[in-house]
């Protein structure tokens, strides 16, 4: 948790200045500057949220309920659940989904492995858009699903991608939680 520490600190501190400046602000009736100060608070505590909610998603153990659950199903769930972003982000998302049933899997937990899969490819797309593919099939002997995107493509240290807190955002933009999640 080491790396996260400064980050969580800077985001407290900004709340704190904000939720400081927000008196001086109310007392002259400075309505827009208050709200912007709140806004400010808000977005910092919800950032918060989120890394703890990735820490928590990365020292969980899975013991989610097994059950059997069907790709196209989890994958549709999981591109609907980010249309928003997507669509802000000028990302069209392209589907050759095979469905299979998928027995004895933690339907949570492949969910939120394809949402960071997907959110993943859609910020290497911004700024500009592009294109998400997801391909899925059966043979016999495996299901595979693959995600492709038309972004920047990955880093030179890529195989520190899966590594927890590694990332290649800039500081304060990513946790590096979410590929190890997956």
């Amino acid at each position: 948790a080491a790396p996260i520490v400064p980050e969580l600190n800077s985001r407290l501190d900004g709340i704190q200045r904000y939720l400081a400046l927000a008196p001086a602000a109310a007392s002259r009736a400075d309505a827009g500057r208050l709200e912007g100060y709140l806004d400010q608070a808000r977005t910092g505590l919800a950032r918060m949220a989120r890394i703890i909610q990735d820490m928590l998603e990365v020292s969980r153990r899975p013991h989610e309920a097994r059950e059997k659950t069907s790709l196209s199903e989890l994958i549709e769930d999981a591109l609907e659940s980010l249309s928003g972003l997507s669509a802000r982000s000028g990302v069209t998302c392209v589907r050759h989904i095979h469905d299979a049933p998928l027995p004895g899997m933690s339907a949570t937990l492949l969910f939120q492995v394809f949402c960071n899969l997907i959110k993943n490819a859609i910020e290497a797309m911004t700024p500009g858009g592009g294109t998400l593919t997801v391909r899925s099939g059966r043979t016999p002997q495996e299901t595979w699903i693959r995600f492709e995107d038309t972004g920047c493509g990955l880093p030179a240290d890529a195989g520190r991608v899966f590594e927890p807190f590694f990332t290649t955002k800039p500081a304060g933009a990513g946790t590096g939680l979410g590929l190890a999640i997956c």
